[in-house]
């Protein structure tokens, strides 16, 4: 998902020494994919389900949810602007690492 990078680049931004590696990735992704789907889903799920599919606990997921927001200074919002600029950017490095993005290139959280 589309939102789920930007979401993730933020978080360095605001916080340039914050490390990604093999401990954390995994949260981090996850927790930008439910907030993407929270956001711009017409079909989300309830936490309880993404904390299974994740395979978190409950109150582990909401304070990841809550800590990742927290960490983007809730800025959870993505302009038709912003998307068309990571949604050409992943175009770009999907055709320089020859992924098919003639099928498929769609967002998994649906346009704007």
């Amino acid at each position: 998902c589309i939102r789920d990078s930007l979401y993730i680049d933020r978080l360095v931004e605001r916080h340039p020494r914050f490390l990604i590696n093999s401990f954390n990735a995994h949260r981090l992704i996850f927790t930008a994919i439910v907030i993407a789907d929270k956001l711009y889903s017409d079909h989300c799920l309830t936490n309880q389900q993404y904390a299974r599919i994740g395979g978190y606990r409950l109150e582990d997921l909401n304070k990841l949810e809550w800590d990742f927001l927290s960490l983007i200074g809730l800025n959870a919002n993505v302009t038709e602007e912003q998307y068309g600029i990571y949604y050409k950017k992943m175009i770009e490095l999907a055709k320089k690492l020859n992924v098919d993005v003639e099928n498929g290139a769609e967002d998994s959280c649906g346009g704007i």
